[in-house]
């Protein structure tokens, strides 16, 4: 259990993901927004003013005043920023993907394990309210279809799609099905960058259930959208408009028909319930949702699904 009244936190990286942490810290009533990191001076001198804080060119120097971190620098840098934090006693926040290789999760969660720090990764979809109103109803899935579709941004342009967006429907979707993952099938093609910037992946579990994932950056329009079907029900929803619809069978007397319910879904910023819900854990001394292990997780299985798309497009895994 934390024994402090206030967190003293920093956030390392402010671009433009990174001023959003910096913006929520500082709006916390129990939180000390020490100090901002980054590498442009002049983007980090402006965040720091803005949000009434300092800035810190040398992210050694901002270590010893804080007790927790949000890491928002780019993939590449995660493990090494990562490693130092934890290696400091300071409990992370360390955005998605969580690192660049499967062998740098695995080092990374056994090195928070045995420092005894907190790691959540930030996947923030399970922080939307919307997923949140939708789990009660998902209880068996036998078929999950994913559409996550954008236009093309200059962001995470050093990564393939599958790290940069699916791995969000993947984290997903292992939340649901509880069942060894056995066979990945892709197609993916890179329209703009040298990575896969579109990408389709049909996964099979062994209990039968399949899921169907699509992530696209170089899409005209936008869409952030799930279908569950599954015995007696069938789950829409739309994480961009926050919205849920269950189709499920009236009762018998009224004979087989089927209607729509619509599940009340409270409004809510996902990324301030993500900050919440890591200052709680560090403060109550309890596991995040989305701990080092599940980031490690859905590091593996985007890892399986770029090994397809660099062989035949399909890999059988072992489950």
């Amino acid at each position: 259990m934390y024994d402090k009244e206030t967190l003293n936190v920093g956030v390392i990286g402010v671009g433009h993901l990174g001023e959003h942490h910096a913006r929520l810290f500082a709006s916390f009533h129990d939180v000390n927004l020490v100090g901002v990191v980054d590498t442009d001076p002049v983007r980090g001198r402006a965040i720091s003013e803005k949000y009434g804080t300092d800035y810190y060119s040398d992210m050694d120097e901002l270590l010893p005043k804080i007790d927790a971190a949000s890491i928002v620098v780019p993939t590449e840098y995660h493990y090494e920023v990562g490693t130092k934090l934890i290696q400091n006693g300071i409990d992370c926040l360390i955005e998605k993907p969580m690192v660049q290789t499967l062998e740098e999760a695995e080092k990374l969660f056994s090195l928070s394990r045995e420092k005894g720090v907190l790691l959540q990764v930030g996947h923030i979809e399970r922080f939307n309210t919307a997923f949140v109103a939708a789990q009660k109803y998902i209880k068996e899935p036998r078929f999950i279809e994913v559409n996550r579709l954008g236009p093309f941004t200059e962001r995470s342009v050093d990564i393939s799609v599958v790290l940069d967006l699916m791995i969000h429907d993947i984290d997903i979707m292992l939340s649901l099905v509880d069942s060894p993952l056995v066979e990945v099938r892709t197609v993916g093609a890179a329209v703009m960058t040298e990575f896969e910037d579109i990408c389709n992946a049909r996964f099979e579990f062994a209990n039968g259930c399949v899921a169907n994932l699509t992530a696209s950056r170089v899409s005209p329009e936008a869409r952030r959208e799930i279908r569950v079907f599954q015995p007696e029900n069938y789950v829409s929803l739309n994480y961009k408009d926050q919205k849920v619809k269950v189709w499920r069978l009236k009762d018998e007397a009224e004979g087989p028909d089927c209607e729509i319910y619509t599940p009340a879904v409270p409004e809510g910023e996902s990324l301030k319930r993500e900050l919440l819900h890591f200052i709680h854990c560090i403060k109550e001394g309890r596991e995040p949702v989305v701990g080092g292990s599940e980031g490690k997780d859905a590091i593996k299985v985007a890892f399986d699904v770029l090994d397809a798309l660099k062989g035949d497009n399909l890999k059988q895994l072992d489950g």
